[in-house]
C-alpha cells in the first residue's frame, strides 16, 4: 500500500459534472456481471464503499462544485470522515466537496468504472445514466489519476 512518494495523502480534484457520471455509473455496478469485476479488483467491501462514496455527494451538486479526492492509507467506512486529524488546508471550501477514500479502493476505483462501461456498452449506459459516450470518456479520464501511485 502506497501513498505519495513522501509518504503524505495524495489528492485529486474532479469536476461536479464528471463526478456525477462515475456516481452513476457506481450504481450500475450492481447491473453487471460479478466475474469480469471481480478480475478487476472489485471485492464486496470496496463495492459497499464506493456505493457510499457515492451517495455521499448529492446528485444536484452545481457545476462549479468539485469533488476532491483524498487518497488515504487509513482503512475508513465513511467517506466524508478521515479517520484521522485532517491536516491544515484539509477542509473544504464553498464550492468544493472533500471525500475520503482508503489507498485499497482507489487503486482498482476507475477499473471497475471503466468495466462498467465496457460491460453495458455506449447503448445500455446511455439509457442507464443518461449521459453519452464522449460524456462517460471525458469522466473515466477524469477519475484515471486517483489509482495512480
Amino acid at each position: 500500500m502506497s501513498l505519495s512518494k513522501d509518504g503524505h495523502d495524495r489528492e485529486h480534484v474532479i469536476g461536479a459534472d464528471d463526478f456525477q457520471i462515475v456516481r452513476r455509473l457506481t450504481f450500475e455496478l450492481a447491473n453487471v456481471p460479478r466475474e469480469p469485476m471481480v478480475e478487476l479488483g472489485w471485492t464486496p467491501e470496496n463495492g459497499e464503499f464506493l456505493k457510499k462514496l457515492a451517495r455521499s455527494i448529492p446528485s444536484q451538486a452545481a457545476a462549479p462544485t468539485r469533488v476532491r479526492i483524498v487518497v488515504t492509507g487509513e482503512e475508513i467506512d465513511d467517506p466524508s470522515q478521515p479517520g484521522r486529524p485532517v491536516a491544515e488546508g484539509g477542509s473544504a471550501s464553498e464550492d468544493e466537496i472533500v471525500r475520503f477514500v482508503p489507498e485499497s479502493v482507489a487503486q482498482v476505483w476507475p477499473e471497475l468504472m471503466r468495466g462498467v462501461f465496457d460491460a453495458l456498452g455506449a447503448l445500455e449506459t446511455r439509457y442507464r445514466t443518461g449521459f453519452h459516450e464522449a460524456e462517460v470518456s471525458q469522466a473515466l479520464r477524469a477519475l484515471d489519476d486517483v489509482g495512480e501511485l
